[in-house]
């Protein structure tokens, strides 16, 4: 993949701190209409990835207050925009925390360890949290070790959804190998780089669920004939 990675790793809005994505409006709201984060105001997609990141560093594994890691689930899901509503309007299992506490809690605990896949077992457990988000919650609860699979990346790295829908956490090894093997091509050892960089160009280009180009696009964009040679291998495909 010819891509300027350089280029689009900066472009990923959801780190902005000058941006806040809709989506990610859209998922606060929808927390804050059941009661959650009420004094939480972000006005940035960084004020979320700042607030989750100092709540994980106050989060101790040996003495768990689950007041606080039920506030980091909650900010995490808004982090990661209103396809994550699944547990609050749709399963409606965020309001039985208390249930899949310690579900949570041991993913948590093992994403602490670098064990991504023991995380991801035990966030599958929980109704609602499917891959897209358990890898979101696992990027965070890791440092950013482990980046995140979604619709989005399944489909610029296999053409198709294989990847994000499988709920299994064996494929995330897949996942990794595939991204060490182009963070090689792109000359750098961060792994969660490459996948902001490729989040980034697919958002630029492409819908969510199919590799079709939005319109009006600037014929001179970034990595445009890429974006169109990709077009037509799905198209075909």
């Amino acid at each position: 993949m010819k891509l300027n990675f350089n280029h689009w790793k900066e472009q990923n809005k959801y780190y902005s701190g000058d941006e806040f994505p809709k989506s990610m409006q859209t998922m606060l709201k929808t927390i804050k209409k059941h009661g959650l984060l009420p004094d939480f105001s972000p006005k940035s997609a960084s004020d979320i990835v700042n607030e989750i990141e100092l709540s994980i560093k106050k989060f101790d594994p040996n003495c768990p207050d689950y007041e606080l890691l039920e506030y980091i689930f909650d900010l995490i899901q808004a982090w990661g925009g209103q396809m994550g509503r699944n547990p609050y309007d749709i399963q409606k299992s965020r309001i039985q925390f208390d249930e899949w506490r310690e579900n949570y809690f041991d993913g948590a605990k093992s994403a602490l360890a670098n064990k991504p896949t023991h995380a991801l077992e035990s966030w599958f457990k929980i109704k609602g949290i499917a891959t897209s988000f358990g890898t979101k919650h696992l990027k965070f609860w890791s440092s950013n070790k482990f980046p995140v699979i979604d619709a989005r990346i399944s489909l610029l790295l296999c053409g198709s959804e294989e990847l994000n829908k499988k709920k299994d956490p064996q494929v995330y090894s897949t996942f990794l190998n595939i991204l060490e093997t182009l963070a090689k091509q792109f000359n750098t050892t961060n792994i969660n780089d490459v996948e902001k960089a490729l989040f980034a160009f697919s958002s630029h280009y492409f819908f969510n669920y199919k590799l079709i180009m939005k319109k009006n696009i600037s014929q001179i964009s970034e990595d445009r004939l890429l974006a169109e040679d990709l077009e037509k291998c799905f198209l075909r495909d």
